[in-house]
């Protein structure tokens, strides 16, 4: 429960939630076996986007980007569909769409209730949206 800033949505949270109050723990094994499938994730997670890769990624990519990206934006001449979730615990997704909707010519912004930042999954049909 500790992670749950790092759970997109609360959706996904309830559903964290839901799966650890339904696991019987009868024994001292089957505590074992709930923390060592924990640790388990998490060693994954880490392993698929290590601290000191998000650091790099963070000082050396974002501000060089953003800095050739954003004075371009205005400049985007094509239709532009921006989906947020209104529940994103990530990032200010909402914000960043509202930016975005000013500074694209020909911007729409459609904002799914009660998702986070992964706001494409088994909600969320983006053929229909469009």
């Amino acid at each position: 429960l500790g992670l749950a800033a790092t759970i997109p949505d609360d959706d996904q949270y309830q559903k964290i939630v839901s799966v650890m109050l339904q696991t019987r723990i009868q024994s001292l094994q089957d505590v074992t076996d709930l923390v060592q499938t924990l640790e388990d994730g998490l060693q994954n997670l880490n392993s698929a986007l290590p601290s000191g890769t998000m650091a790099h990624r963070l000082k050396q990519w974002l501000l060089v980007g953003s800095a050739v990206v954003n004075p371009r934006i205005k400049d985007i001449d094509i239709q532009t569909l921006v989906v947020v979730g209104n529940q994103d615990k990530m990032i200010p997704s909402k914000q960043e769409a509202d930016r975005l909707v000013e500074l694209l010519p020909h911007c729409e912004k459609v904002e799914l209730r009660d998702a986070g930042h992964f706001v494409l999954d088994s909600r969320a049909n983006l053929t229909d949206i469009m």
